[in-house]
Parts: C-alpha cells; structure tokens; sequence
C-alpha cells in the first residue's frame, strides 16, 4: 500500500494554488502551509540581500524585463527564468566554505522551495577561465553544492555559444520536472 500511495505523490505549489484560487483570495497567506526549511518565493524575493557590486559598467546587458547582466549569455539566461516566472537573484552573494561566491543566479524551485544555483561559464574555452572555474566548481561541491542537484553549470566558447534551446531544456528539466 505505501508504494502506491508514493507512486500517486504530487508536491505542490502554493503560489500556483493561490493562484487558481477565485479573485478574492488572490492575497492569501500560504506561510503558515510551507514545510520547515521551506522558502516562501515571494517573501524571498522582497527580502534585502548582499549582490555582487564588483565592475558595474560590466553590466550592460540587459534581460527581457531589464535585469542588468555581465553578458547576452547571462541576459537570455534571466530572460527565460522571466519567462518561466521563476524566483531568482541575480549574483547575490554567497559563502561557500572559505570563499565568497556571486553565482550567476539563485533561483528558488517552485515546488521544492530549495535553492538551486546557476553558473554560466561564458569563456570555457580559454585555459586560465577554465582553470579557475574547475577550482570554484570544487569549491562548491566541497561545501555540498552538486551539479544536477542544487547545482546548474552552463557554458559556451566562441565557436559554440549558448542558444535559448539549451537554457529552455535546462529550466525545464531542473525546474519543471521531479527532482
């Protein structure tokens, strides 16, 4: 019996509860339903938080809803996280064992209401990027950060850069489906 029960086992969304609810509950609390560790998305989303302030005239591009980003990879990237209506900071800063990180985005599951980084390696392919980035990826699964878990890695070189397909398929696979 318990394995039928967990075969038919849905986690649920309270933003998209709310959300089907009638007009007049739209400005429903769902707090005091989300699990212990669980983050509330739009209590997440309001609150203050540490962003990387290092080179700001690096920040030229620009996503669909005009999110300032280092590069057109990191802008299509909060474009479709937009798009998807996906909770995310932008290169919030973070501690990860001894080093401060700023991830490309922090993004909130929307029915896990764990949170997932997102690291776009836009030079993979010049040596001393690639070196470094090996040395933060380390970094992070020392500290218990693991790729395909609460961990996302893309990246692109001059010969192969990221397409909208690629950030579309990852969403949907890390975001939309079971983890």
């Amino acid at each position: 019996m318990p394995e039928k029960m967990l075969s038919q086992f849905q986690l649920y969304s309270p933003v998209e509860i709310r959300a089907s609810l009638p007009a007049h509950y739209q400005d429903f609390d769902f707090s005091p339903f989300l699990l212990p560790g669980d983050i509330n998305p739009e209590k997440w989303l309001q609150a203050h938080y540490r962003k990387n302030s290092k080179y700001p005239q690096e920040l030229k591009h620009f996503s669909k809803g005009g999110l300032p980003t280092r590069s057109k990879a990191e802008a299509d990237i909060a474009t479709m996280l937009e798009e998807f209506q996906l909770a995310f900071r932008y290169e919030p800063l973070i501690q990860v064992g001894q080093y401060e990180y700023a991830p490309d985005f922090c993004i909130v599951h929307p029915t896990h209401r764990l949170l997932i980084l997102w690291e776009h390696f836009g030079m993979i392919d010049q040596p001393d990027y690639a070196c470094k980035t090996i040395q933060k990826l380390n970094s992070y699964a020392e500290n218990g950060y693991h790729l395909g878990l609460n961990l996302i890695m893309t990246y692109e070189t001059k010969k192969h850069p990221l397409h909208f397909g690629h950030i579309q398929d990852c969403i949907k696979k890390y975001f939309l489906q079971p983890l």
